[in-house]
């Protein structure tokens, strides 16, 4: 599975999460995924989101980093989104919850640029022109 990831300073709650991947969608006039906690791995659960197309799905977890693993010292907390579906689609939900904590993004998946990092609004403006040319 890819994976990109979001520091956090703060540990988003499951609703704040559901909440602003809902509205980011909304925003951009896009149907509202449904996302539900289900187990993920052996002993854990995260959020499923699932868009209306085929491929439409990501995991979004929320991990705590061990002290001394940090990637930025005073942000105790990442958003990890996984998928092997839309790209599109796992960018649009980086975007959301980038945008609440204003965390930088590591897209490591290569949802918009493979191993770049980027701040929410570098993120938000390269996922706006691709969103313009798929669904325009």
């Amino acid at each position: 599975m890819k994976g990109s990831s979001i520091d956090m300073k703060e540990r988003l709650t499951d609703d704040q999460l559901v909440r602003c991947v809902e509205d980011y969608f909304w925003e951009l006039g896009r149907s509202r995924p449904i996302i539900t906690p289900r187990n993920y791995g052996d002993s854990s659960t995260a959020l499923y989101a699932q868009g209306q197309r085929e491929g439409e799905w990501c995991w979004i977890n929320v991990i705590e980093w061990p002290p001394g693993q940090r990637m930025v010292n005073d942000c105790p907390y990442a958003c990890s989104i996984e998928s092997r579906g839309d790209a599109l689609f796992s960018a649009i939900v980086v975007s959301a919850i980038a945008l609440v904590t204003g965390g930088k993004i590591y897209d490591d998946a290569g949802y918009l640029c493979s191993g770049h990092e980027f701040s929410p609004d570098e993120f938000k403006e390269k996922l706006l022109a691709d969103v313009g040319r798929k669904y325009s």
